[in-house]
């Protein structure tokens, strides 16, 4: 045993500065826009036991946006273009001098419409292009990153990804009567749908052999890249038969493609369904919101295994699904003058032992238990 506890094994600091400058011009033949700057630095310092080295990094963008609106016509239409350009400096990792500079530019662009279909529905499409450097950890990682119990290897020829995205989305509420002497039935959905196509995309590939360290065996992995295709689907909807009730759903799908490879992507999350119900028993007092009223809320997440993974490329095989419940309750006060929001929860409700597929620690351990907690917010 050391002899000294007061020394840490692993000490570093990291100092960010930013800086923004927007500009939003007037109004111009239905024309509104806004251009900017930003500028972002940032100083790494590791004194012991430093899986990335120490670095300084500066970032300038600048930017232009403009919006096309012609009220009451229904279209709306936006356009923007960024420019970035990185400069990174790497000195040393522990007593290895690494002493590079490396340097990022590219130009981003982005472009969409919005279509007022009625009062209470919106359609949003978007394409866009943007671009992003490898990070230092993807560049110089070369030791085990303690936070997931796993050995990490950088590589210092990684290209800066670039990514081309298309999404459609749709939202709004709906007021459906079932007759003349029924309540109105009140509904809101959100469903997106989105394609993205991502040159050099980064991940972490599972070497299957682990490293052997004096602190022994862990699971080891590479940074590498990809020429990688995303497609899913988002969509949430809240139904509220009757004033005292409330039922939610959601639904998030994502398939994800290793064209390089031709086969899954790893490490991508599975399918997941979420479905819950609030119960408001009683009306807000006079004067007061509808969200300050007494609540009651049940909720149940449902993850399916992830089965679209690359074959033998992982030290274990995804877990297997699991459901959650979750229970909560809620309250508005008034603490003197004050308004106190106040409520209970518990996650896990009844303590089922599962492991998620993004967690790299599923090779060791469950993830967390029953766990219970309380939120207060005063506003004033």
């Amino acid at each position: 045993l050391p002899d000294d506890f007061s020394n840490p094994n692993m000490e570093f600091e990291i100092t960010t500065h930013t800086a923004d400058l927007a500009w939003e011009h007037k109004p111009w033949r239905k024309l509104s826009g806004t251009v900017g700057a930003q500028w972002i630095m940032q100083v790494n310092t590791t004194d012991r036991g430093g899986l990335i080295p120490n670095f300084d990094s500066q970032t300038l963008g600048v930017f232009w946006i403009e919006r096309w609106r012609s009220y009451p016509f229904p279209l709306q239409f936006e356009a923007g273009v960024r420019y970035d350009a990185r400069r990174l400096n790497v000195v040393r990792r522990g007593n290895d001098v690494i002493d590079k500079s490396l340097d990022f530019n590219n130009i981003s662009g982005t472009m969409g419409a919005i279509w007022q279909v009625n009062k209470r529905v919106t359609a949003r499409l978007h394409f866009g292009s943007a671009w992003r450097a490898p990070g230092v950890n993807e560049l110089y990682s070369d030791g085990v990153h303690h936070g997931s119990a796993s050995y990490e290897k950088g590589r210092d020829d990684l290209r800066t990804e670039r990514a081309f995205s298309s999404s459609l989305a749709l939202d709004g509420s709906l007021n459906l009567p079932l007759g003349s002497t029924s309540p109105k039935y009140n509904f809101a959905f959100n469903v997106s749908f989105y394609r993205n196509y991502v040159r050099d995309f980064i991940f972490l590939k599972p070497r299957t052999v682990p490293v052997l360290t004096i602190r022994g065996a862990f699971p080891a992995f590479d940074y590498d890249q990809t020429d990688a295709r995303m497609m899913g689907f988002d969509g949430s909807a809240e139904w509220q038969p009757v004033r005292v009730l409330a039922l939610t759903s959601a639904i998030s799908l994502l398939r994800a493609r290793n064209i390089s490879e031709d086969e899954p992507l790893v490490f991508m999350p599975a399918d997941r369904f979420r479905n819950g119900i609030r119960f408001m028993p009683f009306s807000p007092k006079e004067g007061r919101l509808a969200e300050d009223a007494p609540y009651f809320g049940l909720g149940m997440q449902n993850v399916l295994r992830q089965r679209r993974v690359p074959e033998n490329q992982d030290y274990a095989p995804p877990p297997e699904g699991y459901t959650l419940f979750d229970l909560e309750a809620g309250s508005a006060f008034l603490f003197g003058k004050q308004k106190l929001h106040a409520g209970l929860a518990v996650h896990n409700l009844f303590n089922t032992a599962y492991r998620d597929y993004l967690n790299r620690l599923r090779y060791f351990s469950d993830e967390m238990g029953r766990n219970f907690s309380v939120r207060m917010k005063l506003i004033f």
